[in-house]
């Protein structure tokens, strides 16, 4: 159970802050600092973990363990939030008290912790600052215009459309979608590309070779910003559309065999001769 510090003053030692737990009805346990001569009243004792390493500090973990003192407030019968002092004829006379938690500014679940003359807040987990008036959002987590909201002890980002990520860190660029060295840009909730010279597409996917221009089962290949074909044996021409051997092209009855590019043979009937077979 966390121990809560009803109140916290300067005393001459650990009698007299038992003495003084004894006189608030809020107090069961007290911490007492040797070293500082500093007494603290707590609402319950605090357990062995929270002890370690305090070589300083008595903690005296039962009130109704203690040896009390005839002047002591035992049992003491005032109401909460006030001291008791022994009167005449050991009537118990309940004075209210401060304390500077009373007046704190602790915010967002914080919990105040009594010191003699001022007050701490321990903060919800996230929270931070004097008050913990700082949330997980107070950074600014989000990036790219997204909307940071509280989420428990921790945020969240509502991230503007497009974007995505913990923080909202990616852009529709992010995955890389323009290909061919084209160059992404966001555009919006979406991205654009830039292609380069000769490519085309939403993604520059296409490039100059994507329409088949090489005929005749030329194999087209691309060449910086355009293409260039390798046309099949007997076809020539920028996308291979010209035919070496064309019809007529050995007469009177000569064979054509392409011998590349433009270039053909005629192999000429008997009696013919010449290039084209044209001469007797």
């Amino acid at each position: 159970m966390e121990s809560f510090v009803v109140k916290a003053s300067e005393t001459t030692g650990p009698k007299g802050c038992v003495l003084e737990c004894m006189m608030y009805t809020d107090c069961n346990a007290v911490n007492f600092n040797t070293t500082r001569s500093y007494c603290e009243l707590l609402d319950v004792a605090r357990s062995d973990d929270e002890t370690i390493n305090n070589s300083n500090e008595v903690y005296f973990t039962n009130i109704s363990d203690w040896t009390k003192d005839e002047d002591a407030c035992w049992p003491n019968t005032c109401p909460p939030k006030t001291r008791c002092i022994v009167g005449y004829g050991n009537l118990q006379i309940c004075i209210p008290f401060e304390t500077p938690c009373d007046n704190n500014q602790c915010i967002k679940g914080a919990v105040c912790i009594n010191s003699v003359k001022d007050y701490s807040c321990r903060c919800q987990t996230g929270y931070q600052g004097k008050y913990c008036q700082l949330s997980p959002c107070h950074v600014g987590p989000c990036q790219n215009d997204g909307t940071c909201s509280v989420s428990g002890s921790t945020y969240s980002c509502a991230c503007t459309l497009g974007y995505y990520g913990t923080d909202c860190e990616f852009s529709p660029c992010h995955v890389g979608p323009c290909e061919n060295d084209g160059t992404c840009s966001v555009s919006g909730s979406t991205y654009s590309c830039a292609c380069t010279l000769g490519y085309y597409g939403t993604d520059c996917e296409f490039s100059p070779c994507h329409v088949g221009p090489c005929q005749n089962d030329g194999t087209c290949s691309v060449s910086g910003s355009t293409y260039s074909c390798a046309c099949t044996l007997g076809y020539y021409g920028t996308d291979c559309e010209l035919k070496a051997c064309k019809q007529n092209t050995c007469q009177n009855g000569g064979t054509c065999t392409p011998t590349g590019g433009p270039n053909y043979e005629c192999a000429c009937s008997l009696g013919w001769y010449r290039s084209t077979c044209n001469s007797e």
